[in-house]
């Protein structure tokens, strides 16, 4: 398993909490825009209850709940990738 890095080439990308601490990174590498991304988080949230967070860039990413999404300048790192 990998921990959770800062790939500087691949913005932006979806990472999906699946428990604490585990998380799995998707879209990566695949050209797709933020808004793109907020929308398939939405997807998730509403669908499998999950968390998730679409990070732009090293310092910009938007944590998406049920009810909201959260621009914030602080990506998520520590935790364990899988599937990645």
């Amino acid at each position: 398993m990998k921990t959770i890095q800062t790939n500087k080439n691949n913005y932006p990308y979806l990472v999906i909490r699946m428990f604490s601490a585990v998380y799995q990174r998707q879209y990566e590498g695949e050209n797709l825009s933020v808004d793109e991304l907020i929308n398939k988080a939405k997807e998730i949230v509403e669908t499998k209850n999950l968390r998730c967070c679409v990070v732009a860039s090293a310092t910009d990413c938007y944590y998406i709940e049920k009810d909201a999404v959260t621009r914030q300048n602080e990506i998520p790192s520590g935790g364990v990738l899988i599937g990645y």
